[in-house]
């Protein structure tokens, strides 16, 4: 039978708490290589934690109220103020500089999106005897660190761009659903009727037999068409994501007058304009 002295099993016991140091200094040191901590003091950390937390909280409250922050040239908030709205604790005397709204082309040159982009920045700290405060220069919306020792950038453009993508997909989904309904409906009919226009009511034109009621020329939000009964259990979205009601119309701008008919879906811009999709009648 074999035993372990006292001093080797101590022996032992220090060589494994050895090892758990060792590791978790290595998991310390990758953490800080991922988050750029390397030689940097403890409170640069702080002040780069902060700032991280700061841009985030105010990227969700800009994406919540997208429409309010672009719609107007003028920012609804100023720079105090958002970050009170986004609930953001004051630190490290944070400054905040809001830009103009910009305007950028997207859908292939097809509509204009507008933003603004937000910075926020420490104080800056002297350099060669003279502190360089950051500053936005309004003229070219240009931000200027100056000789702050951090700060960041909060996106207009790439949050703007998410909503707009995902309003994209809202009108491709709607549309994808209507046109299966429409094939339901054709397929149901003994005689595949394609001269019934089943985008219209009857009475609404010349050839209506559909279900979704009549938008008697006019676009009116999806919510007061029969939309939703139409497609059954299938949940659709009837607001886009700047909270604006999503449009229809059977009538005004549609082909009401010859197969394929069609109905128009638009999704307002808070600047201005829709996004239009254009749905006809599934003849195959």
């Amino acid at each position: 039978m074999c035993s372990t002295s006292p001093k080797q099993g101590g022996y032992a016991a220090l060589a494994l708490v050895l090892v758990l140091i060792t590791v978790l200094s290595a998991l310390v040191a990758s953490y800080e290589a991922r988050r750029g901590y390397v030689g940097v003091s403890r409170t640069d950390r702080l002040e780069r934690d902060y700032l991280e937390r700061a841009k985030n909280r105010i990227t969700r409250f800009y994406a919540a109220h997208a429409a309010a922050m672009d719609t107007n040239a003028a920012a609804p908030w100023s720079d105090a103020q958002i970050l009170i709205s986004a609930d953001v604790p004051l630190r490290w005397q944070v400054q905040v500089f809001i830009g103009g709204r910009q305007s950028v082309t997207v859908g292939g040159g097809s509509t204009t999106m507008d933003y603004r982009d937000i910075w926020l920045a420490l104080p800056g700290t002297a350099q060669g005897g003279q502190a360089q405060p950051a500053s936005l220069d309004t003229g070219t919306n240009t931000f200027l660190p100056g000789t702050s020792p951090a700060w960041t950038e909060v996106s207009g453009e790439a949050i703007e761009n998410g909503l707009y993508v995902r309003a994209q997909r809202q009108l491709t989904r709607l549309g994808a659903r209507l046109t299966a309904m429409y094939a339901a409906d054709l397929a149901t009919d003994g005689n595949h009727n394609i001269g019934v226009d089943d985008w219209q009511p009857t009475g609404c034109g010349p050839y209506g037999g559909g279900v979704i009621a009549c938008t008697n020329g006019q676009f009116v939000p999806v919510s007061t068409l029969n939309v939703t009964t139409a497609l059954g259990a299938q949940r659709i979205d009837t607001d886009n994501p700047w909270g604006e009601p999503l449009l229809a119309s059977n009538t005004v701008d549609a082909n009401t007058t010859a197969p394929p008919y069609t109905i128009i879906l638009q999704s307002p811009l808070p600047w201005g304009g829709n996004l239009t999709n254009t749905i006809a009648e599934p003849i195959t």
